[in-house]
């Protein structure tokens, strides 16, 4: 099959989640047989992951560099001359606002498929990013989404939660959606031997690390880990807190960890190359993402990458209930859930932990079966294909 997959608003150089997922998915499908053409926004970046992409037989990389006027018809000439030089015979756009892959659909009359990670007018405001542009009022904006959705063939989305949210938002059939959860590059993220990764990252071995990895962002929860760490260090005083990337938050958690007098047990690592990530999970004994309880995460839920990540590795987990898999885990016994913000909850069961080697070894080696048998990368390319076959097979939809 050809895909033509647009992925015009990630910059794929970048290791942040929406990079990885891009990335990965694509090499996936290509793996898969597919002749993969992949757009994404012009870069100089010239890093191993943007080579092994482009020496990879199946896919051909394009950066998209629209002109200074006119941006979006450029793009949409860009990718109409890509689609046609590559006989695409479907469009795969992530973004939530698909107005790429609506030409084209319009133009060239290949059915298109949109992805949605979620809704970025909420993480911009928790974030206080202002919005590129203000000119078209919101409820204009609204009313274009609504038709850019009713035109997709279908619409994937990453969580049930987020499915619900669309549905009602925008007035969608609910089988139009289908939810397809993140996955894991079970090749790169698996058990290590933890000593070596220690001496690796020049951590000490006399620590016992708890850790997080992913964005220092409003939803993450990560200064919720901060606040109990004078409670776990008060019963396990070898304990140390590894926190493993970036972002807008991280000048305000090291001053909580200041505030709390503990910076120097408090490990923040800024960026990590994507490679170097699964060394770090295998230092971790106990792995966490304590997603905090605001709308974005109660009302949309997610399906985090991380969570898939520090099970490949076979290490257990602590969540919270607002997190996309929360059932999962539940039901097949993968790891700890506790209530959003319940700081006593997460103490307790990071403790429960630390204490029992036995269920520490017993929920990582679950979690890491789940992810191999459910959760690839490679399992969740099979899913996308199947859903391109599908709209393939509809003839109203071309």
């Amino acid at each position: 099959m050809n895909i033509l997959f647009l992925a015009l608003d990630v910059n794929i150089k970048n290791k942040t989640g929406d990079a990885v997922h891009v990335q990965e998915l694509a090499l996936s499908l290509a793996k898969l047989g597919n002749e993969v053409s992949l757009v994404a926004p012009y870069t100089d970046d010239n890093s191993e992951e943007l080579i092994s992409l482009l020496n990879h037989k199946n896919i051909h990389l394009f950066f998209n560099k629209p002109g200074r006027y006119f941006r979006n018809l450029s793009t949409i000439l860009f990718c109409r001359k890509i689609a046609k030089s590559h006989d695409s015979k479907i469009i795969y756009e992530r973004r939530f606002s698909p107005k790429t892959g609506f030409a084209l659909n319009k133009i060239l009359k290949i059915p298109f498929i949109v992805e949605i990670n979620g809704l970025k007018d909420k993480e911009m405001e928790l974030q206080n990013m202002p919005e590129k542009s203000n000119i078209i009022p919101r409820k204009m904006k609204k009313w274009i989404w609504r038709n850019f959705f009713k035109s997709v063939g279908r619409i994937v989305t990453v969580s049930y939660g987020l499915k619900k949210a669309l549905s009602e938002e925008y007035g969608l059939h609910s089988e139009k959606i289908i939810v397809i959860f993140n996955g894991a590059n079970i090749e790169l993220f698996k058990p290590m031997d933890r000593n070596k990764c220690l001496e690796e990252l020049g951590l000490n071995t006399k620590f016992r690390y708890i850790g997080f990895i992913g964005s220092l962002a409003p939803w993450q929860g990560v200064d919720q880990l901060i606040k109990i760490a004078p409670m776990i260090l008060e019963k396990i005083p070898e304990a140390r807190f590894l926190i493993v990337g970036d972002g807008i938050l991280r000048r305000e958690l090291e001053g909580l960890a200041d505030k709390l007098d503990i910076r120097d047990r408090i490990i923040f690592t800024g960026f990590v190359p994507y490679e170097i990530v699964p060394k770090y999970i295998n230092t971790f004994e106990v792995c966490v993402a304590p997603f905090s309880g605001i709308e974005r995460n109660v009302k949309y839920s997610f399906s985090a990458i991380k969570l898939y990540e520090y099970m490949a590795c076979g290490k257990p987990i602590v969540t919270t209930n607002v997190c996309g898999i929360k059932d999962e885990i539940k039901k097949l016994g993968l790891g700890k859930v506790v209530r959003a913000d319940d700081l006593e909850g997460l103490t307790s069961s990071i403790v429960e932990l630390l204490e029992d080697q036995q269920l520490k070894t017993m929920l990582g080696e679950k979690g890491r079966n789940w992810v191999s048998k459910e959760h690839s990368w490679k399992n969740v390319a099979e899913r996308v294909v199947k859903v391109c076959e599908d709209v393939l097979s509809d003839i109203s939809l071309v």
